[in-house]
């Protein structure tokens, strides 16, 4: 076993811990550092045990100073590339530049047209020629075309991932709520409606204390009362 690095604590003096309270507040935590001959790291430790703090004033200021003041211009803002940059910096930020319409393999985030993804709610996505879609309306899209508003491609036999054409149907929204409604047990509907049911009676103990201090009530089930 190797032996263990010894680590020289330095305590902190009653002048150092004054001198902190007095000069933390409105100077850099390097600048102290510099100053009392230590790392910024113990100067910050320090002041979290004194319960010293920055003012907002300068923490503010601080927190500022990499941003952009409005109207300031940046120093190559209409010049060419080749005025303000040297050629070797040139030829290393042309290697990470993508020109219009370039993919490229090596990307970690590329995929190839036609790979599939299944997320969690079920559903496969495909990546297309227009993009990322849900494999089932892509698929229902090739052989009817575009699918109507107000209307959705549900699966026959209730499997998310069997995306042949022959167990797609459409339906209107409509159709849709009725069909998904039917399908409930007794127990599931019976828990829908104590939702709503909670919901309602949430809302009109909303509206009745903005109504008892004065304010709008916000829905529709408590109007004021002349």
């Amino acid at each position: 076993m190797g032996k263990r690095k010894s680590t020289i604590y330095k305590r902190w003096t009653a002048w150092e811990d004054d001198y902190l309270r007095k000069e933390y507040p409105e100077r850099s935590n390097a600048d102290l550092a510099q100053w009392l001959h230590r790392s910024p790291r113990a100067v910050q430790l320090r002041a979290l045990k004194l319960g010293v703090s920055k003012t907002p004033e300068f923490a503010a200021q601080q927190f500022r100073k990499g941003w952009f003041r409005k109207g300031q211009v940046p120093f190559n803002k209409g010049r060419e590339r080749r005025f303000w940059a040297s050629d070797e910096a040139q030829q290393r930020m042309a290697k990470g530049q993508f020109k219009p319409g370039e993919k490229r393999t090596t990307s970690p985030t590329y995929r190839p047209i036609g790979h599939e993804k299944v997320y969690a709610d079920g559903y496969v996505w495909i990546i297309t020629e227009h993009g990322r879609r849900q494999k089932h309306r892509w698929v229902w899209e090739q052989a009817h075309g575009p699918i109507p508003p107000d209307h959705c491609v549900k699966f026959r036999d209730g499997n998310r991932q069997n995306c042949a054409l022959d167990n797609l149907y459409l339906v209107s929204r409509a159709d849709h709520a009725r069909e998904t409604r039917a399908a409930l047990s007794p127990e599931q509907k019976k828990e829908i409606m104590r939702k709503v049911h909670d919901g309602r009676r949430a809302s009109i103990r909303r509206d009745k204390l903005r109504l008892k201090w004065g304010l709008e009530p916000e829905g529709k089930i408590v109007k004021r009362t002349k």
